[in-house]
């Protein structure tokens, strides 16, 4: 290398690497600063007014750098305190562990630079959310005002949270996920167009609401809207019109909503479902033609709708399928061997049925679905002898026999 070029080469490769060294300490959060005091004063003031039966707040010491708290997540370089991570973790056994309670303090104000807060699951015995709350940083005055709000999860099955009046909900263009899932919104006449008027919303979980879903509507523009979740709502007794309009949903989940009468053929026009729930209802019908005809649809839960007639050799349009429960029905007649050729089909529930001849379902056993099928139910169904299954007219090879055994299927009488 020629002599007048080393010096700027040489300082160009400095310069990279002490880029790349910089780069490497933020992504790892290697970091020598410590939080700032008036912050670490305003964390101890609000572990102060907390209930804390665990103890799991005890490195919350004054003694100690907040940024080494549990729960504390500060900026690698300000040593300002950026999230709150104080969720109970939710599982099997999280009843029984102790939650924070008690009140929230307002010295939370003093952490100018805070853009997370997570108190879920904890128990902070109904009291309701206080005023300061409205003055964070991450969350404005009112729950109208969070501007930025990207998701919003609310999911209140332990108690009685409600809302009257979903006008404030308008103005959170941002939003694209809410769970308001258990919270009482029967006093609520206004919650389905101020939630379609949101145009990033792409999630929509409204469980249990108490939610009276009979009425008509039309106009809506959930544009961006993919997952639709209204179970253990009521539609008494049809379904209402304005859901025939969302026909860009890739998941439709209404289990338990006690409609009743055929399931109507407003629905076969969602060809871009992936997902469709509408177990524990009253169907009292046949399975429509149409619906074996989305062949996109990935997982199909008809238990418990009081269906009846065959399945019909049309199901073998639904080469996607992967998890399909027909289970708790009176569905009767002939398994169609067309079901052979379900190959991705994993879980396949047909219990608590009335078909005249199981062994049709081991007919329909191709090389394909025997590959990829882990669960086989048929508890409660009227089976054949098994070696009916294997008599010679049905000329099974020895690899279905094996595949056969493989399966776990349930028996359950004669």
């Amino acid at each position: 290398m020629k002599e007048h070029m080393r010096g700027p080469v040489v300082g160009l490769l400095w310069w990279i690497l002490a880029v790349a060294s910089l780069h490497f300490s933020f992504c790892n959060g290697n970091s020598n600063v410590s939080c700032i005091a008036k912050e670490r004063q305003a964390l101890l003031r609000f572990k102060d007014d907390l209930t804390d039966p665990s103890s799991w707040l005890s490195s919350w010491s004054s003694n100690e750098d907040c940024c080494s708290w549990d729960g504390v997540v500060c900026g690698n370089f300000s040593g300002h305190v950026r999230e709150l991570h104080l969720q109970v973790a939710k599982g099997v056994f999280s009843y029984s562990v102790p939650k924070l309670g008690g009140k929230l303090n307002p010295s939370l104000l003093n952490l100018k630079h805070l853009n997370y807060l997570n108190l879920s699951y904890n128990d902070f015995g109904r009291i309701k959310i206080p005023n300061f709350i409205g003055s964070l940083r991450i969350i404005p005055q009112t729950l109208g005002n969070l501007t930025s709000l990207h998701y919003l999860d609310l999911q209140h099955c332990y108690g009685d949270l409600s809302f009257e009046n979903f006008q404030w909900i308008s103005g959170l263009l941002l939003l694209q996920h809410i769970n308001l899932s258990c919270v009482n919104l029967g006093q609520s006449s206004n919650w389905l167009q101020m939630t379609s008027m949101l145009p990033s919303l792409v999630e929509l979980h409204l469980h249990s609401c108490q939610l009276d879903l009979s009425f008509s509507l039309l106009g809506l523009n959930f544009t961006s809207l993919a997952v639709l979740d209204l179970s253990e709502n009521y539609f008494n007794p049809l379904m209402p019109n304005w859901l025939f309009g969302l026909t860009g949903l890739d998941s439709l989940v209404l289990p338990n909503c006690d409609f009743s009468g055929p399931i109507p053929n407003g629905l076969q026009n969602m060809t871009s479902l992936r997902d469709l729930d509408l177990s524990g209802n009253h169907s009292n019908s046949t399975i429509p033609i149409w619906l074996y005809n989305f062949k996109g649809l990935k997982s199909l839960n008809l238990r418990g709708n009081h269906l009846q007639g065959p399945i019909t050799g049309d199901i073998g349009n639904m080469t996607s399928i992967i998890h399909s429960d027909l289970s708790d029905n009176e569905i009767e007649g002939r398994i169609p061997r067309s079901m052979g050729t379900l190959c991705n089909a994993k879980v396949v529930d047909l219990s608590n049925n009335k078909f005249g001849d199981i062994s049709d379902v081991f007919r329909s056993l191709t090389r394909c679905i025997s590959d990829s099928l882990e669960t086989l139910s048929l508890i409660g169904c009227q089976l054949m002898v098994l070696s009916m299954i294997i008599s010679s007219n049905l000329k099974i090879c020895r690899y279905y026999i094996f595949q056969l055994i493989r399966l776990l299927v349930h028996f359950h009488g004669q």
